[in-house]
C-alpha cells in the first residue's frame, strides 16, 4: 500500500544512531526521546543530512547535545545552583560522551570539545 507520509531514509538513520549513540544510563530515555523528536523534523533532518553534508552519526550526536543542553538549562535537574542531581550528572556524562564522538569523528577539534565541556559546566554553575 502507498504511503502518503512515507518517513525519509535520512530521519531514519539519524534515529538511528541516536539509539545507539546515547549512555546507557539514568537519563537514557529522557534524552533519547527528546533527540528523536528533534530528528523528526523532516525539512530540518534532511536539510542538515544532504545539503550541509552531515553524517546521520554526527547529527545524532549534535541533537542528542542539544537535548541535554535544553534539559540541564532548565534546572530540573539540579539539587541547587550549579549542583546536579543523579540524573543530571548522568545528563552530563552523557554530553560529554557526545562531545567526544563529535571529536572522535572529526567534527570538533580537541579545543572545541574542551570548550563545548567547560561551557556547560559553566552553565550549569548559573542555573539551579
Amino acid at each position: 500500500m502507498f504511503k502518503l507520509f512515507k518517513t525519509p531514509v535520512e530521519v531514519k538513520d539519524t534515529c538511528y544512531e541516536i539509539e545507539l549513540g546515547v549512555l546507557d544510563n539514568l537519563a537514557t530515555n529522557i534524552i533519547q526521546s527528546g533527540a528523536i523528536a528533534l530528528a523528526k523534523n523532516k525539512k530540518k533532518t534532511v536539510h542538515s543530512v544532504k545539503k550541509e553534508g552531515l553524517s546521520p552519526n554526527i547529527l545524532a550526536h549534535i541533537l542528542i547535545t542539544n537535548t541535554i543542553q535544553v534539559l540541564l538549562g532548565s534546572g530540573q535537574y539540579h539539587v541547587y545552583r550549579g549542583v546536579l542531581n543523579a540524573v543530571g550528572d548522568t545528563m552530563l556524562e552523557s554530553w560529554d560522551h557526545s562531545v567526544n564522538q563529535m571529536e572522535s569523528l572529526g567534527k570538533y577539534s580537541s579545543e572545541e570539545a574542551i570548550k563545548d565541556k567547560e561551557w556547560l559546566r559553566d552553565q550549569i554553575k548559573k542555573i539551579g
